[in-house]
């Protein structure tokens, strides 16, 4: 649950803005390499998925 509302946030914000969904495609991997995994990430990765 938290993990979806995570990621629809992300997704919503990321469709309007250019900006983000450039820099999550662009910088995504080393973001989420440097982070613990958690509810966040999780819904990172899959936010980037769905954007490709």
């Amino acid at each position: 649950m938290q993990t979806e509302l995570i990621k629809q946030v992300i997704l919503t914000e990321a469709k309007k803005d250019l900006f983000l969904k450039q820099f999550l495609a662009q910088h995504s991997q080393q973001m989420l390499n440097g982070m613990p995994e958690n509810a966040i990430t999780t819904a990172i990765r899959n936010v980037i998925a769905q954007l490709s």
